[in-house]
């Protein structure tokens, strides 16, 4: 276990009934709050009503701001801040799935800064001040209810990068799991996907076993591949849902990376270019590129892939690098279980720029310290998942 430091200071409100809290919550960082939301959803199912009367309830007005994307667009999160300047709002609600998460962080700071949101993204500015945060998640993945990263996409480019700063944890986040039971069983699958590449990530790049940790990911794994097929035969299952929501949030809030060392992501240096450019959903692109790095970096370091595919699907081969290969072909079998894509073309990408995919990759790689990505080296991989 290597020496580190954790702070997490979100307040999460976990379980059935829960959405009247949002007022009493929000009540003790203002009096005016940005709700920021999606398309119609909210309003669809009842939450938005709910979340209304809450806030009424203490005494909290509030401006409305939806019309979140899936891959937020910087534009959009810049509307949202010009709306929050000008109504002088000092709180910022996000009600929706992790992209009305990100965007309502987003707005939190760019609405307490005078520089563009995009200039701060990019290390061009340092962002000082954020307003409070709140947020209640209608679609359990990315575990930005719980975590300081935001992630926006720049209009013209389509280059899609995350910003991380402590400011932006919020201070309380609703977690109901009856609210992701109208979602889609498609978008539940590309959740899973997400979820298992934020929980597997670090343990693949990691350098050396760390016991607590490597055990807290493969409890997570199995909990995903288990609630995936519960749902898959009853997506409104509470129980599967509810494990789907916490193991999403606590697969990305910092807790499973302490202590392991240096780590990577490459996966999500990967899957960004695919969701940026041709608006795929995130987790899309993960169940694309996942299974073919995974084999890339198998060839070299198959030691924790091996052991990692012994203990979620029980692959049997004492040669670490076929039982690495077996594993893999089982991740790709999962995949197809729950319906996500292993090709671009199965995603809908039928004649992808990989020129282009591969600037973008590279930039986010040199922007994330990971040397070892040459462009070429990308452009190669990008072949391989067409």
């Amino acid at each position: 276990m290597q020496n580190f430091e954790f702070y997490n200071p979100t307040k999460i409100i976990f379980g059935k009934n829960n959405l009247a809290k949002i007022g009493k919550e929000a009540s003790k960082y203002g009096k005016k709050a940005l709700l920021v939301y999606g398309k119609s959803s909210l309003k669809t199912t009842g939450v938005f009503e709910q979340i209304a009367e809450a806030l009424k309830e203490n005494g909290i007005e509030f401006v409305e701001f939806g019309g979140v994307q899936p891959n937020p667009l910087v534009s959009h999160a810049r509307a949202g801040i010009d709306l929050a300047k000008k109504e002088k709002v000092d709180l910022i609600i996000g009600a929706g799935g992790g992209s009305v998460l990100d965007e309502a962080k987003a707005i939190a700071m760019g609405a307490a800064c005078e520089d563009d949101i995009w200039d701060i993204m990019q290390g061009q500015k340092r962002a000082t001040a954020a307003l409070p945060v709140l947020t209640i998640l209608t679609v359990a993945a990315t575990g930005s209810e719980m975590n300081n990263c935001f992630v926006l996409t720049e209009d013209e480019t389509h280059f899609k990068a995350a910003c991380f700063n402590n400011l932006v944890f919020p201070k309380a986040s609703i977690l109901d799991p009856t609210f992701t039971t109208t979602l889609p069983l498609e978008y539940t699958a590309f959740a899973a996907a997400d979820i298992f590449s934020h929980l597997t990530e670090g343990y693949f790049t990691q350098k050396e076993d760390t016991l607590l940790q490597d055990g807290l990911v493969e409890a997570e794994v199995r909990t995903i591949i288990e609630s995936m097929r519960i749902l898959i035969a009853d997506s409104k299952d509470y129980t599967a849902r509810a494990n789907m929501m916490w193991a999403a949030t606590l697969g990305w809030n910092g807790l499973l990376n302490s202590g392991i060392g240096r780590y990577a992501t490459p996966c999500h240096m990967l899957g960004h270019p695919l969701s940026g450019h041709y608006d795929l959903a995130h987790g899309a692109s993960l169940s694309i590129v996942t299974p073919k790095w995974l084999r890339e970096k198998a060839k070299t370091e198959p030691r924790r892939i091996a052991n990692f595919f012994r203990r979620i699907f029980g692959t049997s081969f004492a040669d670490d690098a076929t039982c690495a290969e077996e594993g893999i072909q089982a991740l790709e079998t999962w995949y197809k279980e729950i319906g996500t894509p292993l090709t671009m073309k199965e995603a809908g990408v039928q004649t992808p720029d990989l020129n282009t995919l591969a600037a973008s990759a590279h930039k986010l790689a040199k922007s994330w310290g990971m040397k070892d990505f040459s462009e070429e080296y990308i452009r190669a991989f990008y072949e391989k998942c067409i």
